[in-house]
């Protein structure tokens, strides 16, 4: 009886001892994939674009920036079209009439 006993328990401990090797070369729960691809521990970095993302992060860029100059170019028409107009307000002999007619408002905090 001891040996069988003993040799249950010898055999479950190699047991034991056999799945804790075996389940600690399974894959992790969570597998990171390497920097090199020689099991290296250090997981990528989020911020380095692959290839084909920098590729489309560059031409959404140039977009951007071609949109960008776009909006400059109108602001800027824009902005000479209303100085025109402010200069012609400003000269037009109606306008000085208007001007003098005109009591300023009272200033005045409410």
């Amino acid at each position: 009886m001891p040996s069988t006993l003993f040799r249950f328990l010898l055999l479950f401990a190699l047991l034991l001892l056999g799945y804790a090797s075996a389940h600690a070369q399974t894959p992790a729960e969570r597998p990171n994939t390497s920097v090199t691809g020689f099991g290296d521990p250090e997981p990528m970095d989020p911020r380095y674009a692959q290839a084909s993302e920098l590729t489309e992060l560059k031409t959404q860029l140039q977009n951007l920036l071609q949109a960008y100059d776009q909006l400059v170019t109108r602001y800027n028409a824009q902005n000479v079209q209303l100085q025109q107009l402010e200069r012609q307000q400003a000269i037009s002999p109606a306008n000085r009439s208007r001007a003098q007619r005109m009591q300023p408002l009272a200033s005045g905090s409410y």
